[in-house]
């Protein structure tokens, strides 16, 4: 079925304007979501005229432009062997599935896909005023590729910061200070680059102190690092990796994104002992790497009075004195 699916698509007019009504009224739910935009305009700015950039469920105008011998022209260069891997797992016969794959693909043995250009990450910005009741932030930076050697190290990093209510920022941003509800830290890495960085999301008034406080926490991050913080966020991403194993549909995509990223299935034991290597001394040597003013991307949704410009936050990370805005 799934064969059939790739190689003999139809895309009929009815298919293609039941499908293009159902995204429509999906990027309207969308676009209702603050904290989704965002994330998503933090994209455009981090990288601009990329397809990293460009938002997921595409625009209401390309849809409406969009046709069966469009999808047909897409899959023709996209879905090919170069770039296309078979994943499963549960109770089945390896041997049997690879040949009734070989055999049922056997039209695209012959296919190469095109590479791939690299992104560019861009220190940029994106400010949309809104009369919302809250301010939705996002402060990211540069961040590791998969193929980095501090990949493993990004993400202890991340716990550290804003992962759970044991993290600093969880801690000092939201049970110390009232400033938010919601607070954390992402690390998200791609075959050639990544990002790192922190979502807050506010009321207009408690905006020009939770800035500066979130910069506070992300320069404190190359300072001292304690032992325990690192131990309980190794534990906390151990546990996560650990429970992603527990179904077979989990262990089937993991196969499968392993193989398109690394060309092998990474062993467990392989993938605990990177985690456990990482230690205070790396991580604090990490975030000097990352968290650099020249590579400050700002991105922030609602009433916008009270924040600072893009200079006075990345003077911030210069060690430079900025006063919290009123």
């Amino acid at each position: 079925m799934l064969a059939d699916i790739l190689l003999n698509p139809v895309f009929s007019a009815r298919d293609m304007a039941l499908e293009r009504d159902v995204i429509i009224q999906e990027i309207g739910a969308a676009q209702d979501t603050p904290d989704d935009q965002v994330f998503e305009h933090f994209q455009l700015a981090a990288f601009p005229g990329q397809s990293l950039g460009r938002p997921i469920l595409g625009t209401v105008d390309a849809l409406k432009r969009l046709r069966g011998e469009d999808l047909q022209a897409f899959r023709a260069r996209h879905y090919l062997p170069g770039a296309m891997v078979v994943g499963a797992a549960g109770k089945l016969d390896h041997a049997r599935l690879v040949a009734d794959v070989a055999q049922r693909f056997d039209p695209l043995l012959n296919q190469q896909s095109a590479p791939v250009p690299p992104a560019r990450y861009y220190p940029g910005e994106s400010r949309l005023d809104r009369a919302l009741e809250q301010v939705h932030l996002v402060l990211g930076f540069e961040g590791v590729s998969f193929f980095d050697p501090d990949y493993y190290a990004a993400q202890v990093l991340s716990g550290v910061l804003g992962g759970g209510m044991s993290s600093r920022l969880f801690q000092e941003v939201r049970e110390r200070r009232g400033l938010c509800y919601s607070v954390f830290s992402f690390a998200s890495s791609y075959s050639d680059t990544g990002v790192f960085g922190v979502y807050a999301g506010t009321c207009a008034e408690s905006l020009g102190e939770i800035v500066p406080v979130i910069c506070g926490e992300l320069n404190g991050l190359t300072g001292t690092i304690g032992d325990d913080e690192v131990a309980r966020a190794r534990a906390q991403l151990k546990a996560g990796l650990l429970m992603g194993l527990e179904s077979a549909g989990a262990r089937s995509e993991q196969i499968a994104r392993q193989i398109m990223v690394f060309g092998r299935v990474l062993p467990i034991d392989e993938i605990i002992a990177a985690v456990d290597a990482v230690d205070a001394q790396r991580l604090s040597a990490l975030a000097g790497r990352l968290l650099r003013a020249d590579r400050l991307c700002v991105s922030a949704f609602g009433p916008l009075d009270q924040l600072e410009s893009r200079t006075k936050i990345a003077a911030r990370f210069n060690g430079e004195p900025v006063a919290a805005a009123s």
